[in-house]
């Protein structure tokens, strides 16, 4: 009975394992691979080889930093 219960526990670990390396290799493969030097931004076909890229008009605010001041630091008496 002792031989029996290891046998089926072990197999059972076996599935799980032989699941989850199955699993593993579905999502590695369903991976959509994204290239460094495509942009996901409108370009404009221009007669020079250069690549001009259109203004990007959906991204949020930023803030203008070039007039923000810094607070002096407190100096120890």
């Amino acid at each position: 009975m002792l031989q029996l219960k290891s046998i089926l526990i072990s197999g059972f670990l076996t599935l799980t394992v032989s699941l989850i390396i199955l699993a593993a290799v579905f999502v590695v493969a369903d991976m959509q691979t994204v290239q460094a030097d495509l942009v996901d931004q409108p370009v404009v076909a221009t007669v020079d080889t250069e690549i001009h890229y259109l203004p990007l008009t959906d991204a949020p605010p930023q803030r203008d930093i070039t007039t923000q001041r810094f607070a002096p630091l407190e100096v120890a008496p």
